[in-house]
């Protein structure tokens, strides 16, 4: 079986000359992702800050019929398959292209473990926010449910909110 792998690296801001958040106040965010899993990132009064991935995420989910990489798995020698739903499958079996495990889609021998038809190689991505935004981060059962992105921000802010984890600066 498989895995998928999201996770966030957070630089504090530095009075350092060589920091590119120094002196700003703003802290440093390197977001990795691998397959499905999505990292979200929240203002305190319940908006998203918008991201460049998949329904405004930091990252961007890693499905088959993503062109970047259908044109890997093809090249890997597997095929992809719509199936019921109308979702996207590597040998109509897996709906992610990145996983950790999945081993069967990982018998080229010829390739790079990164030129595999499912591969663990992550998305790397860096962002800056203010002291007072947070982090989530949700699987795809979050994520591929009926609860999208903004909603789950908003719902989360209330929750802080109400535990009295969000204050006014």
């Amino acid at each position: 079986s498989g895995s998928t792998g999201t996770f966030v690296l957070v630089e504090a801001p530095t009075s350092s000359s060589s920091s590119s958040t120094a002196g700003s106040g703003r802290w440093r965010l390197r977001v990795g992702n691998i397959g499905d899993s999505r990292v979200l990132l929240g203002c305190t009064d319940g908006t998203m800050v918008q991201g460049p991935g998949t329904d405004g995420a930091l990252t961007t989910d890693h499905k088959p019929g993503n062109t970047h990489e259908r044109e890997r798995i093809e090249r890997a020698g597997c095929r992809l398959e719509r199936c019921a739903g109308g979702v996207m499958r590597v040998n109509a079996d897996l709906a992610l292209s990145r996983a950790f495990g999945d081993a069967r889609f990982k018998q080229a021998t010829s390739l790079p473990q990164e030129s595999q038809a499912v591969c663990a190689s992550p998305d790397f991505t860096s962002f800056d926010c203010d002291p007072t935004d947070f982090l989530i981060l949700v699987c795809d059962g979050i994520s591929e449910s009926n609860f999208p992105n903004r909603e789950v921000v908003q719902l989360t802010a209330q929750r802080l909110e109400a535990a009295g984890e969000i204050r006014d600066p």
